[in-house]
């Protein structure tokens, strides 16, 4: 038996190592060493004060020692101003540096990477408190930078940074690189920062913690030309590596991050209008945790942007196929030594037991000549009508007639042998058991008859069969168990291989889905209870929460990757992707394809307790969903009640998705495409579908069909009654806009109705007045609604007139509601004043008619003169004390005159004063008599001289 075992295992060592050989040599190594920093640990004995720029400086010559700083506390006793002052950063810290509350001013433009007013901050090292303005353009690689530190290894706690930092790759308003041991806590950047690879707020890239943060930063918010000034600062000098469209992973906290970032904020500018890509309003890209995180700025891109994560990468355990071998070859180092340990139990049980029936022998020998005679003596007490022990004595010989049946076939044993053997044994034990106890029986019986001065030798005797007993028992315990081990190994084995020969045959998907809820506390990948407000544009896979949800590797940043066919077949890897508890109400506007209020494109992962507001568009794009725009992976107990607009493949949960369990749309849908749905626009056959409801306006579930069970429709009233449903399905949001502008949001409660009065003041607009929609009242608001308002100019001038005038009578120029309509009235007392050579043109009552209420308290008038009157013309007008004259000018063929509002007026020729021109007439004839008189004279005094 123990040949075959070692014929069995020589064969499956030999297949293994074939196998073995047959493979490449893959090592994957992974380490998370994570530590945490505290301040309790650094010892503080050496207090050094710095309240000179000639102090902080000598600190920064001393820290280029990096063990110089450990043990001491640095405090800050003033702000201090670097203007002028060559600073290149303190090189490396490991003690405590306190800011309390002050200031650091500096511009540095050094050349090279990790730079920040601390290049390096140890892992012991921690700054607080402290406030820095910086200008920070290095030169050269420009790698690493950020305002408080390039590298941080320590804690920075409640500090803040504004002024400029600019990079090309890891960059932060904040940190640079915030590695495994690193903290940010609390910590507050209001700069611009620029990069062209992992640029945040606060962090460049993350892979410790970051937590209680605010960022107001602007992130990339230019497009970079070969010559654009900024501040002072000409970027297009800067040596950029990358061309403006290859800007990558930028967000408004980090630019990357695989560590944890937590209850942080970002209210400011992220990117700029289609250029770059994974954009997020909290992170670019991420595999690691983001928790608590909430976004309220604007966010731009060109692909895979979000309101909270641009690439929510899933965190990744791959497992190589070398992994596989090594398992392989553990699970039959493992069956050697079982084999080995149960060779070596059977040797030493067969020893053992040998030496039982030698004893035997030899006292049975001395008594009745030979061991067959007293075995047979033996058998003889047992009463032959004891059926019992007759059946457990025959049980055992056909037991072990078969065991000898098997060992002696030909060949290997099979699984089937093995089996066999272990229930033959089982069979020998059971009735060895019961045979143990009847013998005992029957033996004290014989035995009660022996001679005295035997009885010594019986009782050894019966020690030495109780020996022989307990050794068959314990044989059998050890082949039995031993076969059961041998088993499970060989079970176990056998598995691991069939899983890789199962991969390499392409028979098991290179990569594993695993993302769940289980998931979301035991692995990274996660965001959770994370709410963006803020408006998210780009033009491929845009988000409320994440653009994507995918890996991303390859050359061209343009392709969506279906990263299932194309991993290399040495690896197999499960992920996990989980947002969970997250909701959007900002505005998503996609260019193109791929737009959803949670996730534009899940390549897989998992979607959970997710809500979706506010309004969802794909201008020339399709696949537009409630939660997600395409969906690989599961949608569960998610919920969405917005407004979507886009071409085909639209649906109120997911445009394109494989499972969606749980989850409720009161969506209204504004396309006239095809594959649309309340639910979804199509599913595929695969995926898991069921108990999905929706409130129908216009679509049915799944390309406008319905499935009971699975997508049905319900009443709104009804809806709210089930478990679970979410505040926000309770309210409507309402957008009031003006050129594109939110003015502001607010919500009502569904089905409610809305008045002008309810809408908000707008910000007045010289020469225009405010003109909202035609519908004043808006009733039964039951999906999300934005009203927009309009700038009309001011009509500057009515006219009223009569049929027998070529031009108006009457113009009054002013500010009027369009339509605003003038009409004038005769007089019905006529114009009271009679005056010698007073002649009245006209006059007339009027008044201004508009849908619209305005109050006038005066109107420039302008009122025709026509060409046939050739005297004076005044206006007069009627007020309380009877008729007065106002002043005038004229303008062309009309005379203008302000008057009171509806007050009447008169329009009156005065015949001109002849006074005036008869004495100008005596006059010059004066002067000619007086000219003719002096000539006479003059010629008459000539004539007589002569």
């Amino acid at each position: 038996m123990k040949n075959k075992y070692g014929q069995m295992l020589r064969k499956i060592v030999a297949m293994s190592l074939l196998f073995i050989l047959c493979l490449p040599n893959v090592t994957y190594v992974y380490a998370d060493n994570r530590e945490e920093s505290s301040e309790e640990m650094i010892a503080s004995d050496d207090l050094i004060e710095i309240a000179s720029v000639e102090a902080l400086v000598e600190l920064a010559e001393s820290c280029k020692m990096d063990a110089y700083s450990i043990d001491k506390r640095i405090e800050l006793k003033s702000n201090l101003n670097l203007a002028g002052i060559e600073f290149a950063g303190i090189p490396y810290f490991n003690g405590v540096f306190d800011g309390n509350g002050y200031t650091i001013t500096v511009s540095m433009g050094e050349k090279g990477s990790q730079y920040g007013l601390f290049r390096y901050v140890g892992e012991w090292g921690i700054v607080s408190d402290l406030n820095v303005i910086i200008k920070m353009v290095p030169e050269g690689s420009q790698e690493e930078i950020g305002g408080i530190v390039g590298v941080n290894y320590g804690t920075i706690r409640n500090c803040s940074v504004s002024g400029m930092i600019c990079g090309v790759d890891t960059v932060g308003g904040i940190a640079g690189l915030n590695c495994p041991t690193g903290q940010i806590i609390g910590c507050h950047a209001n700069a611009t920062v620029m990069a062209t690879d992992n640029t945040g707020g606060i962090v460049g890239k993350n892979e410790g913690i970051i937590s209680d943060c605010i960022s107001a930063a602007s992130v990339n918010i230019e497009e970079l030309e070969t010559v654009m000034d900024l501040g002072g600062i000409d970027i297009g000098t800067m040596n950029f590596t990358q061309t403006v469209v290859t800007r990558n992973n930028m967000g408004g906290i980090a630019g990357c991050s695989d560590g944890i970032i937590k209850s942080c904020t970002n209210t400011g500018i992220i990117g700029y209008a289609h250029t770059g890509y994974n954009v997020g309003g909290i992170v670019g890209t991420q595999n690691g945790i983001v928790l608590e995180c909430v976004n309220e700025g604007s966010v731009y891109g060109r692909k895979d942007v979000g309101g909270i994560v641009g690439q929510a990468e899933p965190y990744v355990e791959s497992e190589y196929l070398s992994e596989q071998i090594e398992q392989t070859e553990r699970d039959i180092n493992r069956i050697n030594r079982t084999m080995d340990s149960l060779s070596d139990s059977l040797e030493q049980n067969s020893e053992e037991t040998k030496e039982y029936a030698d004893a035997l022998a030899v006292q049975f020998e001395s008594t009745s000549g030979s061991l067959s005679d007293r075995l047979e003596q033996m058998e003889d007490a047992v009463p032959n009508d004891n059926a019992e022990a007759q059946k457990c004595m025959d049980n055992i010989n056909a037991a072990m007639d078969k065991i000898e049946e098997i060992q002696n076939k030909e060949g290997s044993l099979t699984q089937a042998d093995i089996t066999e053997i272990q229930k033959q044994m089982q069979i020998i034990e059971e009735n060895t058991a019961r045979l143990e106890e009847i013998t005992k029986e029957e033996t004290k019986d014989s035995l009660d008859d022996l001679d005295k001065e035997a009885t010594n030798q019986s009782n050894q005797s019966q020690n030495n069969m109780q020996g022989l007993f307990d050794s068959i028992k314990k044989s059998t315990d050890t082949i039995t168990n031993g076969i059961d081990a041998i088993t499970s190994q060989t079970e176990t084995l056998i598995n691991h291989l069939e899983d890789s020969t199962a991969v390499i045959r392409g028979e098991e998907d290179f990569i594993v889905d695993v993302s769940s809820i289980k998931n979301v506390a035991e692995m990274d990948g996660v965001i959770s209870n994370c709410v963006n407000n803020g408006f998210v544009e780009g033009d491929l896979n845009v988000g409320g929460i994440a653009g994507t949800m995918n890996l991303e590797y390859g050359d061209d940043p343009e392709e969506n990757l279906d990263v299932s066919g194309d991993m290399d077949i040495a690896t197999r890897s499960e992920v996990n992707d989980v947002i969970i508890d997250s909701l959007n109400y900002g505005t998503i506007d996609g260019k193109k394809s791929f737009v959803g209020a949670i996730v534009g494109y899940q390549e897989f992962g998992y979607l959970y307790r997710c809500e979706g507001y506010g309004h969802v568009n794909a201008n020339t794009g399709n696949y537009v969903g409630g939660i997600a725009g395409m969906s690989g992976g599961t949608i569960e107990k998610s919920y969405a009640m917005l407004d979507l607009n886009g071409q085909d493949y639209i649906g109120g949960i997911v445009g394109e998705g494989a499972s969606v369990i749980d989850c409720f749309s009161v969506v209204k849908i504004n396309t006239d495409g095809e594959r649309i749905g309340s639910i979804a626009g199509f599913l595929e056959e695969n995926g898991s579908v069921k108990r999905n409801y929706f409130v129908k306006d216009g679509f049915d579930a799944i390309d406008d069909i319905s499935y009971l069970g699975i997508a049905e429709p319900m009443a709104y009233n009804e809806m709210m009654q089930k478990e679970g449903m979410p505040e926000g399905f309770t309210q409507v949001q309402v957008a009031f806009e003006v050129e594109d502008e939110l003015i502001c949001e607010t919500t009502v409660p569904y089905g409610s109705s809305l008045t002008e009065a309810d809408f908000p003041e707008v910000a007045e607009k010289e020469g225009h007045y405010v003109v909202w929609p035609e519908k004043s009242v808006y009733t039964d608001i039951c999906n999300n609604l934005t009203i927009v308002a309009e700038y009309v100019p001011w009509v500057q001038s009515i006219a009223a007139g009569t049929e027998n005038e070529e031009k108006p009578v009457f113009i009054a120029v002013g500010e009027f509601y369009e339509g605003t309509e003038l009409h004038i009235l005769p007089v019905e007392a006529g114009f009271p004043i009679t005056i010698e050579g007073m002649n009245v043109i006209y006059n007339h009552d009027w008044t201004i008619l508009s849908e619209r209420e305005k109050s006038f308290e005066k109107v420039e008038g302008h009122f025709y003169v026509p060409a046939s009157v050739e005297g004076e013309v005044s206006v007069w007008i009627e007020s309380e004390g009877g008729w007065v004259a106002v002043p005038t000018t004229m303008d062309g063929s009309y005379v203008v005159a302000e008057i009171p509002y509806e007050a009447a007026f008169a329009v009156v020729e005065t015949a001109p004063d002849m006074t005036g021109t008869y004495v100008t007439i005596a006059g010059i004839a004066v002067v000619l008599i007086l000219v003719i008189s002096i000539v006479f004279i003059h010629n008459k005094r000539k004539k007589k001289a002569k």
